[in-house]
């Protein structure tokens, strides 16, 4: 009974070990990596790829701990992975190719957990990347799940700030002057009510164009990345009610009727 007591204790006690040796590691990993700043994001993304290293060791430890208390000669195995090295690159070339750029997209920055990018006429925000895969998730909920080695092309678009443009028309008839200073007024408020999403306040580039039954006033403003759109909603909607509040007219079709028809 001492000895079989004495044999569970070599194959438990290396795992254990090598699983709370894991958690050490992994949690002040976290710790260091996790720090909220503005490069978060790199550090998620590195936390994660390290901690599914760590995990396809720690696996190949408990296998080799477990091949040996079985008494396979582990020694053996090991050394002739060098020969077998060969032959399993060639089969696995694939799934290399798959962590060497896995490995690439990371140390070169081109994109981490939490940017918007676009992948082969996929847009969506990255939720995970793999030694293997990168995970996105499109504004619909549909997910792709992409090889890392058919990433060959990606748009970023969460790398620099972006620009919202609204173009607001008004009435031909209405007094440029006065919409102008309204809107001025509603832009000052706009940007105390959204400062967390926009970096500067909203500016009236002027007349961009002319039509026989409207004018057309450019606004654009420098928001934070990804949040262009939901800015120039709500630059639509605040702007529609001022107009409605002060009466000014939108163009609108107009049918002429000549000879009684």
């Amino acid at each position: 009974m001492k000895f079989i007591i004495n044999d569970i204790e070599k194959l438990v006690l290396p795992i254990i070990i090598y699983i709370v040796v894991y958690f050490i590691i992994t949690k002040a990993l976290k710790i260091m990596l996790r720090t909220k700043d503005k490069n978060y994001k790199k550090r998620e993304t590195i936390y994660r790829f390290i901690k599914n290293i760590l995990k396809i060791l720690v696996l190949i430890l408990i296998i080799l701990t477990i091949l040996a208390f079985l008494g396979f000669d582990v020694g053996g195995f090991v050394a002739g992975l060098g020969l077998a090295g060969a032959v399993m690159g060639l089969a696995f070339q694939d799934f290399i190719k798959d962590i060497i750029t896995g490995i690439t997209i990371i140390t070169e920055d081109y994109f981490s957990i939490g940017d918007v990018i676009e992948v082969d006429d996929f847009k969506g925000t990255v939720l995970n990347i793999t030694l293997r895969t990168t995970k996105i998730k499109k504004w619909d909920g549909s997910v792709l799940i992409i090889n890392n080695k058919l990433i060959t092309k990606v748009i970023n678009s969460s790398i620099y700030n972006s620009v919202a443009v609204v173009d607001v028309l008004i009435d031909i008839e209405e007094n440029i002057q006065r919409v102008t200073d309204i809107l001025e007024k509603t832009l000052d408020k706009f940007d105390k009510k959204y400062d967390k999403s926009i970096i500067e306040k909203p500016k009236i580039l002027g007349i961009n164009k002319i039509d026989p039954t409207y004018k057309s006033i450019r606004i654009i403003c420098e928001t934070k990345p990804e949040e262009q759109y939901n800015i120039e909603r709500l630059l639509r909607k605040d702007i529609t009610d001022v107009f409605f509040k002060e009466k000014i007219n939108i163009p609108y079709e107009r049918v002429s009727i000549k000879d009684g028809r």
